[in-house]
C-alpha cells in the first residue's frame, strides 16, 4: 500500500502520553457522536449506569472494555452507533455517605436538616464528588457519546419515573400493603429479596422448653435460632402428621418472659426435620411465621425497633439491647429458668444486606408493591429466543425466577431518590395510616391523591414521604434515556431497541428481567436483543475481589503502570466465557508487553526506511512467506468475525495475540530479515515492505476495538490513514488482501512456509540437545529434500541460526550423527568440531543417573499408599506430573546417548 510518509516512532512507547493525545482527539473530532439523522444501520447500547457514588474497579472495568469493543467493531462495521452513557443515583448508598458526613463533620442527623435542606446537601455532594468513574472510563478509552449522558435524578427521567407510577397505579398494579418485608436495620429501609445475599453462617440452635399451662412440670421441647424474639411468640407450631406431637395440639404453652400462656397448633409448614419438630411461632420477626399466622390469624407483636435493638419495657433487662446482644442474653434468662437443654452449632444461610452488609431483619412494614406486568412476554421472549442470552444457561436462570415471581417491594424509607407521588388527605390521615392495604379504591373515594403533581388545595393534603426503589428508575433505562415521556424522538426511533446489553448475572432479576418487561410494558417493544453476561472476577485463590480483603487492584494505579490499553487487553485475553476469571496483574503485564511488541514491529519497519512503498502488483508472484503471512491475516479477519459473532472476546483477544506475537514476529519478520539487508536487491526489499505495510495496516484496524489508543498511535505515524482521518472510524475492508490470487498458488506458498518453520524449530532443537545452540557456525544435511527446498536454503539457514543447509539426497550419515525427520525431509547435525563426543557421553550419563534417581524417588512416594491416602490430591496429582515429566527427559537423554554410542 502506499500511504503517506511515515512519522517517526519515537524509542520507547509511552502508554500514558498517547492514550491521553488520541483520547482528546477523538473528542474533539466528535467521533463519539451519535446522529440519529444518518442513512446507516443503528446500533446501540445503553451503559448499565454505575453508581454516582461509585470508584472504579476490574468489575467495571471488564463490563465497559466490552461494550466499547462492541461499539467500536460496530463503527468500523459502518454502523451509526449510540452508546449512551450514565449514572444511577443509588439511594441507599449515596444517602448513606451524606449521613455519615453530616454526623462526623456536624453531629447532625438528616431529620435536624428536614427534607429539603438535606437533598440539597446531596445534590452538592453529588456535583462535587459524584461522577468520579465517569472521568475514571474516559481514562479507559470508553466511546460513549458524552454529550448525552444520563443522570437518573434528571428532570426528564424524573418525570418518566412518576408518570410509570402513576400509570402502573391507576391499572391496579402497584398497590400500598403491611406486608413482612426485608428490613435493614442499619440503611432504615425496606429492601427487595433481590437486594438481600443469603450467606452461610456457622449460627447456634438453640433447644429449649416451654411448660404445658395445664400441666405443671411437663414441657414442649422446641428449638430456634432466635431466642432474642422470643417476647414475640404467639404460638407453637408441629406438624399435624407428627405422632409426637399430636397430643399437644389444642393446648397451650407458657411463654417465659413475658410470661403468657400460647396455643399450639399444627400446621403443615412446619419441617418435622427440624430441631425438635416444634417451633416457635413469631409472626412479626419471620416470613414462615407470619404466613403461618396469617393462616391461624394469630396476634402480631413486633419486639424490635428499626434499628434492630428490643422494644420490650416488660422485660427491663432485654429492652433496649442490640439485637445479638439480646440474644446472648435471652439464652442465659433461659438457662437460669432451666429451659434451656442445649446449643448446637449450626450451618444456615442467613440474609445480609447487599449495601449494608449486615444480616436483615424479616418486619412488618406498610409498603408500596408491584405486581409484574407483561410477564408471558418477557418470559417468552428469552425462551424463544427473541432476546439471546450468552453464555445460554443464565436463560434457565431467568425462566426460574419469571415463573416463582414475588410482588415487588418498591418502596424505600429514604428521602434522596423519587419521591413516591401520592399524597393523602389529612383529615383521613390516621385512618390511612392504620389500613392494611391502599389502593385504587381510596383513589376513587378521594383520599388518597395519585398523580404527577400535588393536588389543587395541596394545604389539605400530605406526601407519602418514602422514595421508590432505585432499580423502579433503573428498569426503565433502555428508552427512557432515549426519550421523554410519551414522545417519539429521533434517537429512540433510530437506536431502540438497543443491540446489546452488557452485564453481570448477579443483576440478572434486578435489572435484566426488568428491564424486558418494562421495555414491552411501555414501548411494546423488548428492550434489547442480546445480554452478554460477563465474568466474576476473583483472585487466584478463587476469592471475590473486595477491599476488606486487599485483593482489589485499583485500576487506576494499573493504567498508570501498564497503560489502558494493557489493562484492557490484558484482562480479556483472560475472560473466560461463562465461568469465573481468576485475575492475576501478570496478565496486565503481559498486556502491556504485548503493546511493546507491536511497537518494536512498527519500530523495526521504519528502521527500513519512512518513505511510503507501493503496494505489489502481482501479490501471486511475491516470496512463499509474503503469501502465507497475507493469507493469515485474511483468515484471522475471517475467524474474528465468526468469533464476534459468538460474543467469544477472550478467543478473540488470543488470535490477535497469536497472529502477531508468532505469526507476524516471531515467523514473518525472522524469514524476511535477509531482504532488509544492503546486499538485498531493491525489488525484494520493496515487497517484503509493502507486505508488512499491507498487513500491519488490516492488522491494526482488527486489533482496534480492543487496543484502541496505540493502534490509532501506529497507523497515523505509519502514514496508513488518509490525512486527517481516524482509524477507529475507518471502515473494515471488504475484500481479502489476496483476493484474486490462485488459490492453489496461496495454499502451495503456505504449505512452503509452513514446511520451513516447522523444519526450523526441529532443527533449533536438535542444536539445543546438544549443546550448541548459541553455535552459529553449525551446518545441516537435508536428505531426500523436496524440489522447491534449494531456493529457500538461505531463509531456513537464517531461522535456524546456522552457516549453512546442504542438500543431499545420496548422504550416508555416520553412525551417532543427530537427525530428526522434518517436513523438508531427513535432517542431520554433524557434530565434528562443535561437540567433544566423548565428554558429551559423560555428561549424558551422569544427567541419566540422576533423572533414574528421581524417577526412582517418585515411584516410591506414588508407590507408597500412605502418601497417596493422606496427601492432599492436588499434591497426589502434581507428583504424578513430576514423575511422567521424569519419565520423558529419561527418554530423551537416552535417546541422545544411544545417537552418540
Amino acid at each position: 500500500m502506499a500511504g503517506r510518509r511515515m512519522s517517526e516512532l519515537p524509542k520507547a512507547y509511552e502508554p500514558q502520553a498517547v492514550e491521553a493525545k488520541w483520547y482528546s482527539a477523538w473528542i474533539d473530532g466528535k467521533c463519539f457522536e451519535a446522529d440519529p439523522a444518518s442513512d446507516r444501520e443503528g446500533y446501540s447500547i445503553v451503559i448499565p449506569p454505575p453508581n454516582v457514588t461509585g470508584i472504579l474497579h476490574l468489575g467495571h472495568v471488564l463490563n465497559n472494555a466490552l461494550q466499547d469493543i462492541l461499539a467500536r467493531r460496530a463503527r468500523q462495521n459502518g454502523k451509526q452507533v449510540l452508546w449512551l452513557p450514565g449514572t444511577d443515583h443509588a439511594g441507599i448508598a449515596t444517602q448513606a455517605k451524606v449521613e455519615r458526613e453530616l454526623r462526623e463533620t456536624e453531629g447532625k442527623s438528616r431529620r435536624d436538616l428536614g427534607r429539603d435542606e438535606f437533598l440539597k446537601r446531596i445534590w452538592d455532594w453529588k456535583d462535587h464528588h459524584g461522577g468520579i468513574i465517569i472521568q475514571q472510563l474516559k481514562r479507559l478509552g470508553c466511546s460513549c457519546d458524552w454529550g448525552r449522558e444520563r443522570f437518573t435524578m434528571d428532570e426528564s427521567y424524573s418525570h418518566w419515573v412518576s408518570q410509570v407510577f402513576v400509570e402502573l397505579f391507576k391499572q391496579g398494579l402497584i398497590y400500598r400493603g403491611k406486608r413482612i418485608v426485608n428490613w435493614c436495620p442499619v440503611s432504615l429501609t425496606a429492601l427487595s429479596d433481590e437486594e438481600v445475599i443469603m450467606t452461610p453462617q456457622r449460627s447456634k440452635l438453640y433447644f429449649m422448653k416451654y411448660e404445658l399451662a395445664d400441666a405443671p412440670g411437663e414441657f414442649l421441647p422446641i428449638s430456634t435460632t432466635r431466642p432474642e424474639t422470643l417476647m414475640g411468640d404467639v404460638a407453637v407450631a408441629v406438624n399435624p402428621k407428627d405422632p409426637r406431637f399430636a397430643a399437644y395440639v389444642g393446648r397451650k404453652v407458657l411463654r417465659p418472659f413475658p410470661r403468657a400462656e400460647i396455643p399450639v397448633i399444627a400446621d403443615d409448614h412446619v419441617d418435622v426435620e427440624f430441631g425438635t419438630g416444634a417451633l416457635k411461632i413469631t409472626p412479626a420477626h419471620d416470613k414462615a411465621d407470619f404466613e403461618i399466622g396469617m393462616r391461624h390469624d394469630l396476634a402480631i407483636i413486633d419486639v424490635l425497633t428499626p434499628d434492630g435493638h428490643i422494644n420490650c419495657p416488660d422485660c427491663p433487662d432485654l429492652h433496649g439491647l442490640e439485637r445479638f446482644a439480646a440474644r446472648k442474653v435471652a439464652a442465659a434468662k433461659l438457662e437460669a429458668l432451666g429451659l434451656l437443654s442445649k446449643v448446637e452449632e449450626y450451618d444456615n444461610s442467613v440474609g445480609f444486606s447487599e449495601r449494608a452488609h449486615v444480616p436483615v431483619e424479616p418486619r412488618i412494614s406498610m409498603q408500596w408493591f408491584l405486581k409484574y406486568p407483561c410477564v408471558p412476554e418477557a418470559a417468552a421472549a428469552v425462551a424463544n429466543g427473541d432476546i439471546r442470552f450468552r453464555p445460554e444457561r443464565w436463560a434457565k436462570t431467568y425462566a426460574h425466577w419469571m415463573e416463582n415471581l414475588q410482588d415487588w417491594c418498591i418502596s424505600r424509607q429514604l428521602w434522596w431518590g423519587h419521591q413516591i407521588p401520592v399524597w393523602y388527605r389529612k383529615d383521613h390521615l390516621d385512618e390511612l395510616k392504620n389500613a392494611e392495604s391502599l389502593g385504587m379504591e381510596d383513589f376513587d373515594q378521594g383520599r388518597i391523591h395519585v398523580g404527577l403533581t400535588a393536588p389543587d388545595d395541596a394545604a389539605g393534603w400530605v406526601r407519602d414521604e418514602d422514595v421508590m426503589d432505585t432499580w423502579f428508575s433503573s428498569w426503565l433505562w433502555p428508552f427512557a434515556t432515549m426519550s421523554g415521556v410519551g414522545e417519539e424522538s429521533a434517537t429512540l426511533r433510530k437506536f431502540y431497541p438497543t443491540g446489546d446489553l452488557v452485564t453481570g448475572p448477579d443483576i440478572i432479576f434486578f435489572w435484566v428481567a426488568r428491564m424486558i418487561m418494562a421495555g414491552f410494558r411501555f414501548t411494546g417493544e423488548l428492550p434489547f436483543k442480546n445480554v452478554y453476561f460477563t465474568s466474576i472476577i476473583r483472585d487466584l485463590q478463587g476469592r471475590k475481589m473486595s477491599k476488606s480483603l486487599g485483593n482489589s487492584p485499583d485500576p487506576i494505579e494499573l493504567m498508570e503502570k501498564y497503560g489502558a490499553d494493557g489493562l484492557r487487553f490484558g484482562l480479556l485475553r483472560i475472560a473466560p466465557v461463562g465461568s469465573d476469571l481468576r485475575f492475576d496483574e501478570t496478565s496486565v503485564e503481559e498486556g502491556r508487553n504485548f503493546a511493546n511488541k507491536l511497537y518494536n514491529a512498527c519500530r523495526f519497519r521504519q528502521m527500513a526506511g519512512t518513505d511510503p512503498v507501493a503496494a505489489c502488483a502481482s501479490p501471486g508472484e511475491l516470496p512463499p512467506y509474503h503469501l502465507d503471512i497475507m493469507a493469515k491475516l485474511d483468515r484471522l479477519a475471517a475467524a474474528l468475525g465468526e468469533s464476534y459473532a459468538e460474543y467469544r472476546f477472550g478467543e478473540i483477544a488470543q488470535l490477535l495475540y497469536e497472529f502477531l506475537w508468532s505469526e507476524l514476529c516471531d515467523r514473518f519478520l525472522e524469514a524476511v530479515k535477509l531482504d532488509l539487508r544492503e546486499s538485498a536487491t531493491a525489488a525484494a526489499r520493496e515487497a517484503t515492505l509493502a507486505t508488512f505495510d499491507a498487513v500491519m495496516a488490516r492488522y491494526l484496524q482488527l486489533l482496534s476495538p480492543y487496543m484502541p489508543h496505540i493502534t490509532e498511535e501506529l497507523s497515523q505515524r505509519m502514514g496508513y490513514l488518509p490525512d486527517g482521518g481516524f482509524l477507529m472510524l475507518q471502515p473494515l475492508p471488504t475484500v481479502p488482501l489476496l483476493a484474486g490470487v490462485d488459490p492453489a498458488r496461496i495454499a502451495t506458498a503456505t504449505h512452503q512456509a509452513a514446511a520451513i518453520y516447522e523444519a526450523a524449530g526441529r532443527m533449533r532443537n536438535l542444536k539445543a540437545e546438544y549443546k550448541v545452540g548459541s553455535r552459529k557456525d553449525v551446518r545441516f544435511i537435508v536428505k531426500s529434500p523436496p524440489d522447491w527446498l534449494p531456493a529457500e536454503t538461505k531463509v531456513l539457514a537464517l531461522l535456524v541460526g546456522a552457516a549453512g543447509i546442504e542438500l543431499d539426497s545420496g548422504y550416508e550419515a555416520p553412525k551417532g550423527t543427530p537427525a530428526a525427520v522434518t517436513a523438508v525431509g531427513e535432517v542431520y547435525l554433524p557434530l565434528e568440531g562443535l561437540v567433544d563426543v566423548a565428554a558429551e557421553r559423560i555428561r549424558l550419563t551422569k544427567e541419566i543417573e540422576r533423572i533414574q534417581g528421581e524417577v526412582r524417588k517418585s515411584e516410591g512416594k506414588l508407590g507408597n499408599p500412605s502418601f497417596v491416602d493422606r496427601a492432599p490430591p492436588e499434591v497426589v496429582v502434581q507428583e504424578r506430573a513430576r514423575l511422567e515429566d521424569w519419565r520423558v527427559k529419561l527418554q530423551q537423554l537416552t535417546e541422545m546417548l544411544t545417537a552418540l554410542a
